[in-house]
């Protein structure tokens, strides 16, 4: 795909941060957080990725980078609970990493294209004591078009762009107890769909490479019966280089207007090819962030390994706040093509 990048990018910034100065009404859901991320590889890497475009799940992250992939993908990651709720060895069990509930993205990419599906929500409580009974069933699923593209004359500058189709339902139902009979006082069955939209740019130049994205910058949620809803908006900014071997990246990740929850991410990885057989490789990523740097509870640890066989690879990530074991989650996904 070609573009005008003269008029069309600067046409496009133009129309980016004329949305970010009218007030958002009403902002109920903010799930584009480091802690949150779904990807392997931005995970290992400090919690944040804007320049590595090697990553599978890079349309995630910043969509303008799938202009830079090469080779299409199936890929898929699930997450584990902490080590204080579940021993290590059953979270490595087949049959808790398969579990449905565990799977959090799955994504298809190609060169410049991406199509993901992601389950955000699925909540599900109750309450039931001597008078009240209650049941909470929240889900909402985001279904993503990713699109880049870059332009012969700015072959340094790429654009992409994530179109999100956000879909869910609400049931609430609460019971009490009047006179030993158990009433209804209360029942809730809301459905909802909406939209979203990410917006990813990147420079690069020899290894060096700088990324923004945007995301959620315009978003809505159309309820049947509440109020419509929005996604919160955040920004993530990186800069640094990678190559074959090795990749370093300084980021940054916060919402317009509100320094004191902007966090700071730093993060190296390593690639080692195996034998004679450029096939196999294993790699190595390690990683910090946070929003104070003054003690080490207040900072994240992250930590991950890859290893890639032919056309399958398989990663771990780890992300550990005050670099304790029992505050310690883990981040699985498995990739397949070439």
């Amino acid at each position: 795909m070609k573009l005008n990048f003269r008029r069309d990018v600067l046409l496009i910034l133009f129309l980016i941060f004329t949305t970010l100065i009218i007030a958002v009404p009403k902002v109920d859901y903010d799930w584009h957080t480091p802690e949150k991320n779904i990807s392997t590889i931005a995970l290992g890497l400090g919690g944040l990725n804007q320049i590595y475009p090697e990553d599978y799940f890079i349309a995630y992250s910043n969509p303008s980078l799938l202009a830079l992939r090469s080779g299409s993908y199936f890929s898929s990651s699930f997450r584990s609970r902490r080590m204080d709720e579940k021993p290590l060895n059953d979270i490595l069990s087949p049959s808790y990493l398969l579990h449905k509930k565990q799977f959090v993205y799955y994504t298809f990419s190609a060169p410049k294209f991406a199509f993901s599906y992601q389950p955000i929500m699925d909540i599900n409580t109750s309450v039931s004591n001597d008078t009240l009974n209650t049941y909470h069933d929240l889900y909402m699923n985001c279904y993503t078009i990713s699109l880049a593209a870059s332009d012969e004359t700015y072959k340094n500058l790429t654009i992409g762009f994530n179109l999100k189709f956000l879909n869910g339902r609400q049931i609430y139902n609460k019971n009490i107890k009047n006179n030993n009979l158990w009433e209804a006082a209360e029942f809730v069955d809301d459905s909802a769909i909406g939209y979203a939209v990410d917006l990813g740019l990147s420079y690069h130049k020899n290894t060096m490479l700088v990324g923004l994205t945007l995301h959620d910058v315009v978003s809505k949620i159309y309820w049947d019966e509440k109020n419509d809803t929005h996604l919160r908006q955040r920004y993530s900014f990186g800069a640094g280089f990678y190559n074959e071997k090795s990749t370093f990246s300084v980021s940054t990740q916060g919402r317009f207007n509100q320094p004191d929850e902007s966090t700071y991410h730093i993060g190296y990885g390593y690639s080692l090819g195996l034998g004679k057989s450029a096939t196999q490789s294993f790699g190595f990523k390690t990683g910090l962030y946070g929003s104070k740097f003054d003690k080490m509870k207040n900072m994240y640890y992250t930590l991950g390994i890859g290893y890639t066989v032919s056309m399958f690879r398989v990663d771990i990530s780890a992300i550990s706040k005050g670099f304790t074991a029992r505050n310690t989650d883990y981040l699985f996904s498995i990739t397949v093509g070439r």
